[in-house]
């Protein structure tokens, strides 16, 4: 692997054979693998680095201050998929606070590449949209004096996030523009912008000159590559998910606390309390892996038969379950409605923006109500489908009582059940029949006496957490084991904007030895449907390639199979067809030949 490949996109060496582990083995590397969040990676620095101690103590300080003055004043955080969606759950949360803390009117805003539709369904193609993301933020920032934002993405290469960090930095007496990511700002993307004379790394290079000059931030701890090769949504998601929250908690603590301007640097010793307590529920959430292995064999099951899995939920652990489903597409290549999670009060809960997205017209993802589920997938269910109820401590009598009558009607058409409890301290005497109940305990006395400020405010967030990880471990777990993944790469994925399709390039490389060139023309033969595409194909943007495979499945495990040089593209698709299992498909552990009668160097 090259050392110019950003770390969020390269292999991780723990979990290189992961698809061939059991459900337990595959917890105990995922395990390894979130480990470094706080333990590091390499010699890289760390979420417990001094210098990154002191950005998320700026940053706190600078969120207070426009607590203090909410009507000039606006946070804005932005990302694209995953992104764009822990985004919008911290906004929906901090803006809850502002509430709390008298604060009006709230200060937090998201934006998300594609607009609320991206919340429950990717829209992956307005990820290199570097215009697109200048408009959305100038629109929703019109007529604040200072505005804070965050641009997140994990591997410094979004456009959509580059426009809005350049348009901060061409409005500096505004903005204070701040990039969160989890690569060296050296391995930013090289490649230019559609309609711009810019690359990602040109735009970090501007802010690094602002950060000098105090006007900008960079906050880019290494957590080291993801379990599954570039599967952001896992380590760095849950990164980005703790390091917002202790920003802006240190930022309401400060405004509880009144304190004046030149007193209101949050130490790093506190900071380091504060990750400390996201490091014990981690390890809490881990102790319970053989909870994790039995939903892995339940879902997997549930899958691999032609069965779903359904997350039943409320508040915003509905909305962890709702995310966790929405990523499962663009990753590992699934239906929409394989996976799929609904939300006690719908729209009502989510809080969106743009509010009801279910038209008549509009795709089964975004129905998204108890109501939908009763009415659009209980009729349809079957035995071998997957119900999962997620319930905790504070949630509403009134969603216990809808979720008996729920898991009842369930029951009546014989799918399997779980009764999931996340984070809960004590044992709670419901009386749901399910086939299993899970409990995933906290211990919150412990999470007390580390967590520097009230712990109460912040007993949801490590919860949904704790929640992020298991659910992660589910789905992930599950395509591990459906096939979806050769080694640990997951080469089934939807080649849908710029990023994905040089991944592509870099896992036929990775799978099979062949230099560029050769990967590059397997993946158009691929896209095509040609054997021998034209080299005038090659002067073609991305964009063009993209549009041509949108729709299309199995694009790059057809081109691996292309790349070993032993099949023509109709033996190819063939093979996947009749085996979906990557690793038998291929049909050896390693994929490296030196047969190379159909690639064209």
């Amino acid at each position: 692997m090259s050392a110019s490949v950003p770390v969020t996109e390269r292999p991780n060496s723990v979990t290189q054979d992961i698809d061939l582990a059991t459900p337990k083995g595959i917890v105990g590397l995922l395990n390894q693998c979130d480990s470094q969040i706080f333990t590091g990676w390499d010699t890289c620095k760390t979420i417990y680095s001094d210098d990154v101690a002191m950005v998320i103590s700026r940053l706190s300080q600078i969120s207070y201050e426009i607590l203090q003055a909410p009507g000039e004043g606006l946070v804005v955080l932005s990302g694209c998929g995953t992104s764009g969606r822990l985004a919008f759950i911290t906004s929906r949360y901090f803006n809850k606070m502002c509430s709390k803390d008298n604060v009006e009117p709230s200060v937090y805003e998201y934006i998300i590449a594609g607009g609320d539709s991206a919340l429950l369904k990717s829209q992956e193609a307005y990820e290199d949209s570097f215009q697109t993301g200048v408009d959305s933020l100038a629109q929703c920032t019109k007529g604040k004096r200072r505005v804070l934002f965050i641009g997140i993405t994990c591997g410094f290469s979004a456009s959509f996030v580059a426009g809005q960090l350049y348009h901060c930095l061409q409005h500096s007496d505004v903005f204070v523009p701040v990039l969160l990511g989890f690569n060296p700002t050296s391995l930013a993307q090289k490649i230019s912008i559609r309609g711009t004379e810019l690359t990602f790394s040109d735009v970090v290079k501007q802010l690094e000159d602002a950060v000098r000059e105090g006007k900008g931030f960079i906050l880019n701890p290494i957590v080291g590559p993801e379990a599954v090769t570039g599967s952001t949504r896992m380590k760095s998601g849950s990164a980005t998910k703790l390091l917002l929250e202790v920003i802006f908690s240190c930022g309401h603590h400060l405004l509880r606390e009144k304190r004046k301007e030149e007193k209101s640097l949050i130490s790093k010793e506190i900071i380091w309390r504060c990750l400390q307590t996201y490091e014990t529920v981690y390890r809490q959430t881990y102790l319970h892996g053989n909870v994790m292995e039995i939903l892995i064999k339940a879902a997997h099951v549930s899958l691999s038969t032609g069965g779903h899995v359904y997350y039943i939920s409320g508040g915003s652990l509905g909305i962890v379950a709702l995310i966790d489903a929405s990523e499962c597409p663009p990753t590992y290549g699934a239906a929409f409605t394989d996976i799929k999670a609904f939300l006690y009060n719908g729209y009502t809960s989510l809080g969106n923006k743009d509010g009801v997205i279910n038209s008549k017209d509009a795709d089964d993802c975004y129905f998204i109500g108890w109501r939908d589920f009763k009415e659009r997938n209980i009729p349809k269910l079957q035995p071998n489908d997957l119900v999962i109820f997620i319930f905790t401590e504070t949630s509403k009598e009134e969603m216990y009582e809808e979720m008996m009558l729920l898991s009842q009607q369930v029951r009546e058409k014989g799918s399997k059940t779980v009764l999931l409890l996340p984070g809960n301290s004590k044992t709670m005497n419901l009386k749901l029949t399910v086939d299993i109940e899970v409990v995933v305990r906290l211990d919150w006395e412990v999470v007390r006496r580390l967590w520097p400020f009230d712990v109460a405010d912040q007993r949801i967030l490590l919860t949904e957490l704790a929640l992020k990880w298991l659910l992660n471990a589910v789905t992930t777990g599950a395509h591990i084991m459906k096939g979806k993944v050769l080694g640990n790469k997951m080469v089934d994925l939807q080649v849908s904007n710029t990023k994905l399709y040089h991944r592509s390039i870099r896992i036929i490389q990775d799978c099979t030895g062949v230099g560029r060139p050769a990967a590059e023309r397997c993946l158009l033969s691929s896209i095509y449907s040609t054997d021998q595409p034209s080299d005038a194909l090659f002067s073609c943007e991305v964009a063009q390639h993209l549009k041509m495979a949108t729709g299309q499945e199995k694009i790059v495990p057809v081109a691996i199979l292309l790349a070993n040089g032993r099949f023509s593209l109709d033996e190819a698709r063939t093979a996947i067809q009749q085996e979906p299992v990557l690793r038998k498909a291929f049909n050896v552990t390693c994929m490296h030949t030196s047969s190379s009668h159909h690639i064209k160097q």
